[in-house]
């Protein structure tokens, strides 16, 4: 949609076509869903819907292991476009809801950022750090 542009949904027909079988009135075939279906399916929802909670925790768990190895990137600290990418998604997902400053400090992301702030070798990661 686009500009005034409304949409007019039938939600009594939307209503009616989702109940049709499923209301008790008609016999319907709908079988309920084996265990190997519903186990596939949980598996296909988890790999598919975004957890910003568990994105944040990952990079802040990246983020503790590089200022514990004083950003050395012969142990595994990210550098250039990987870097700014990582610190680009934190500031995202802090924006993107208020609990995830409060989940940042939980993290120890907080302690880490300052971190990268301070004393990050690189410039430009110590400006998208703040």
């Amino acid at each position: 949609m686009s500009g005034g542009e409304e949409q007019n949904i039938d939600w009594q027909g939307l209503l009616n076509w989702s109940t049709k079988y499923h209301d008790g009135t008609a016999p319907s075939d709908v079988q309920p869903m084996s265990e190997e279906d519903r186990e596939w399916l949980q598996q296909a929802m988890k790999q598919y819907t975004y957890d910003d909670t568990d994105k944040l925790k990952e990079i802040c768990e990246q983020m503790n292991k590089e200022v514990e190895s004083n950003f050395d990137q012969t142990k595994g600290s990210k550098s250039g476009d990987e870097l700014y990418n990582m610190l680009d998604d934190l500031q995202n997902l802090i924006e993107l809801h208020e609990r995830n400053s409060l989940n940042l400090a939980i993290t120890g992301g907080l302690k880490s950022l300052m971190s990268y702030i301070f004393s990050h070798p690189d410039s430009e990661a110590r400006v998208i750090a703040c």
